[in-house]
């Protein structure tokens, strides 16, 4: 799912910066599931889904790298639903500007910085 820039589309956007999305479940679904969002390759931040706050984001230091997303905060097909990034350090935009949904949780080790 695609997510667009709040602000304008160049090469260098600032930080922190707000991207938005719309997604709608696929019509094989009779109705929402829990599912969890893979933050690679974003970097640091907030993601709220239809007005919910899912969690903050800091996958590259874990050890929490997807965002449990329970059925509760999902509207079943055809209704629309909206994605916003808040990103407080380096968007992976305008290149690879997406989320990936998963059905699976990732859970990576914690890196002790002061080794």
């Amino acid at each position: 799912m695609g997510l667009k820039a709040d602000s304008d589309t160049s090469e260098t956007l600032l930080t922190p910066s707000l991207y938005i999305g719309a997604f709608v479940l696929p019509s094989s679904l009779s109705q929402p599931l829990d599912t969890y969002i893979d933050m690679r390759p974003w970097h640091k931040g907030q993601l709220f889904i239809n007005g919910n706050n899912v969690g903050g984001y800091w996958p590259s230091l874990g050890p929490q790298v997807t965002l449990y997303v329970p059925l509760s905060f999902l509207k079943p097909h055809p209704a629309s639903n909206t994605v916003l990034a808040f990103e407080l350090e380096s968007a992976p935009c305008p290149h690879t500007c997406t989320i990936r949904f998963v059905d699976q949780p990732f859970i990576n080790k914690t890196v002790n910085v002061f080794d």
